[in-house]
């Protein structure tokens, strides 16, 4: 959602960026080919930082590891004595 609210900002920047020439500061436009490629490397990092984020998140919360015992059984005390009296040690 916030991304949304600041994609109008990025077209802006971009449009200065590609069309404004400030010969005060010594800054030139850098041209549709330079954007284009400033947009691409700005979605290539992006998504899978952002996937990798909510991945972290997940498994920092508790949840996943709550999954992950699910999966492999549950050896609380109670369940590895049966273990225990089904296996006659």
């Amino acid at each position: 959602m916030l991304i949304l609210t600041a994609l109008p900002w990025f077209q802006v920047a971009t449009a200065i960026a590609v069309y404004c020439n400030f010969g005060f500061a010594k800054i030139q436009a850098i041209g549709w080919g330079w954007a284009g490629v400033i947009w691409l490397y700005s979605l290539v990092t992006f998504v899978p930082l952002d996937l990798f984020k909510f991945a972290i998140r997940y498994v920092l919360s508790g949840r996943a590891w709550n999954n992950v015992q699910n999966k492999v059984g549950d050896m609380r005390p109670f369940h590895y004595r049966q273990l225990l009296l089904a296996l006659k040690v």
